[in-house]
């Protein structure tokens, strides 16, 4: 199973998550990600064992962690 987390900046600029629903496949997950990218949405997709690599996390943490 999978679910959808979303990085949202809250009234005074902090950075929040907000976790979705559990969705039954990946390709469901798929789809929500990228609706809400399309609207400016920062979006990972998490599985029940943890974050997947190819979900488009952060892209500073990745850049960094590749430079390592």
């Amino acid at each position: 199973m999978y679910r959808l987390v979303t990085f949202v900046n809250d009234y005074s600029g902090r950075r929040q998550q907000e976790r979705g629903p559990w969705l039954k496949s990946r390709e469901e997950a798929d789809y929500w990600q990228s609706q809400l990218r399309e609207r400016g949405y920062v979006v990972r997709i998490e599985s029940m064992s943890g974050t997947l690599p190819d979900s488009g996390g952060n892209a500073l943490a990745q850049a960094l962690s590749s430079m390592a």
